[in-house]
């Protein structure tokens, strides 16, 4: 049985917390969001508590999967952007699980590298002398995720004043809902708690709820944050970055501002870690008298640590103090190669020779994702010398994580047979080199594939020279291209035919694939030159 969508129903916003974005639905029809969630998304109270101080976790750090697949099918926004709308689908980039009982979790995320400080440069261990206040911040007793508060009622939900206005809407982003960012990107404003900027936002507010601007330093770190969750990379000084090593990188460093002098060993480093709060013009360690967990403190307290971070690399970027760390190098740019007449010295014209060939695998990779023999012979390539099935297995499964479609990849045989890539690489050609033939393709089948980023020029080709038909409340596309290219958008479409998508979803791809296999099987399809 289908579900029917919601009449009306805002887009998502980039970056949205899907708390905020259910609320501005919810708004719609006037509702709250409790009532949203209890009345058409199956998920009521727990256990009496109130939505203000649950609704959050349940939302969004990690909803149900039953919870997305239904906001999935009255929404109709793919589940791969839900899953970026919380937490959930930021692992392991944001966090390496969301277990807070995982051993050693604290130990391996904060301490594993360094930044300002090198290991030698400090008295005690850092990771027993952060442990040592908690005792076992590991154990069931002391949970820990990083950038989590420990209790959702400490969480407080945050919002940019002019991002709100402009909008005309009070809605938030996912990352300013955790302590990863203390001003908004755009505007350059100090973030404020959700309710102030409601009141606000009405009018309301006084000379107190307007916000404040915040230093250069501050507003390059949260624009560096900005840039790896919409980009996934953050440009430094020295190279660019995975998010992910952003995000480490950074609770190391609000870590390492909150170092007690005395647990410095030398001159150098105790003077840094002064002018770091000297310049931030906050008391030294944000005034904290004992250690606590980043995660522990109050807002006003980590606003400031906040503050710290964003100083102390602000002047190692300026050569103010240096970073002994073993990612401290990545806040400095790369030094400047000696100049010399000598045929030697290296050209700087002659592109690096890992760069070329980086280019070079990512254009194969992109040809392949669309052509099913490039693909196989990729294939080849990776598992010629791998005789066993996990071998194989492994090599196909690197291949699909690389983009490329595992329609196109032959799996090991059910009765213990490897492949036969000679005769799937001969299908693949006779397919390529076929008459091109007309085939009807669904309306939803041609939405979710437009979606995709990864198609090829080809494939955008057919689908923009398609002729458009009205068929009852929806439409179907007449595209006429050579078979191989249905079969790639067949296979950019696969997604529709899981149980995950909706049953009209679902259809429509049967309907497609059916059509198809008969124009493979020659019994119907009109060919054309």
């Amino acid at each position: 049985m289908s579900v029917p969508r919601w009449p009306l129903h805002p887009a998502p916003r980039p970056g949205e917390a899907l708390s905020s974005w259910l609320e501005r639905i919810a708004a719609v029809y006037g509702m709250q969001l409790h009532e949203l969630a209890d009345i058409d998304l199956g998920l009521p109270d727990v256990g009496g508590k109130p939505w203000e101080s649950t609704g959050w976790d349940r939302f969004d750090v990690d909803p149900p999967a039953a919870v997305l697949a239904r906001i999935h099918q009255r929404s109709g926004v793919p589940l791969a952007q839900l899953g970026l709308m919380c937490v959930a689908g930021w692992t392991p980039w944001l966090m390496d699980s969301l277990d807070p009982s995982l051993p050693e979790a604290f130990a391996t995320y904060v301490c594993q590298d360094t930044v300002l400080f090198a290991a030698h440069q400090l008295k005690k261990d850092s990771v027993l002398f952060a442990a040592r206040p908690l005792r076992k911040p590991e154990s069931s007793h002391h949970p820990w995720r990083p950038w989590l508060e420990p209790e959702p009622t400490s969480r407080l939900r945050r919002a940019c004043l002019p991002c709100v206005l402009a909008g005309g809407w009070w809605w938030s982003l996912l990352m300013c809902n955790m302590p990863v960012m203390l001003s908004c990107p755009e505007h350059g404003v100090r973030l404020m708690p959700f309710t102030q900027v409601r009141v606000a936002a009405a009018g309301y507010g006084d000379e107190e709820d307007v916000p404040d601007q915040v230093s250069e330093a501050v507003t390059a770190m949260d624009r560096r944050t900005h840039e790896g969750v919409t980009t996934g990379m953050v440009t430094l000084p020295r190279r660019t970055v995975h998010v992910g090593v952003w995000f480490r990188m950074l609770r190391r460093v609000l870590h390492e501002v909150t170092t007690p002098a005395s647990n410095l060993r030398t001159a150098e480093t105790k003077q840094a870690l002064t002018l770091i709060w000297q310049t931030a013009d906050l008391p030294q360690r944000a005034g904290q008298g004992y250690w606590a967990s980043y995660e522990a403190m109050d807002w006003k307290r980590q606003c400031a640590m906040l503050e710290g971070a964003a100083v102390a690399m602000h002047l190692v970027e300026a050569g103010a103090i240096t970073a002994h760390g073993t990612l401290g190098h990545l806040l400095l740019p790369e030094q400047d190669d000696p100049v010399g007449s000598s045929p030697a010295w290296p050209n700087p014209a002659q592109p690096d020779p890992w760069d070329v060939f980086m280019s070079d695998y990512n254009a194969i990779l992109d040809a392949a994702i669309s052509d099913r023999a490039a693909s196989i012979e990729l294939l080849r390539l990776f598992t010629d010398h791998r005789r066993t099935r996990g071998g194989y297995e492994r090599g196909r499964s690197d291949l699909i994580t690389c983009g490329l479609r595992a329609q196109f990849l032959p799996a090991w045989l059910d009765d213990g047979d490897r492949p036969d890539l000679d005769a799937a690489m001969a299908d693949a050609q006779a397919a390529a080199a076929a008459p091109a033939v007309r085939v009807r393709i669904p309306g939803k089948v041609v939405d979710h594939i437009n979606w995709r980023r990864n198609l090829s020029e080809a494939e955008r080709s057919a689908l923009r020279w398609g002729r458009k038909r009205a068929s009852g409340q929806g439409y179907s596309l007449n595209v006429t291209a050579r078979l191989a290219v249905h079969q790639s958008l067949l296979a950019a479409a696969n997604w529709l035919g899981t149980d995950q998508a909706a049953a009209a979803d679902r259809k429509a791809y049967r309907l497609y694939a059916t059509r198809l296999a008969s124009v493979e099987a020659g019994q119907v399809g009109e060919p054309f030159a």
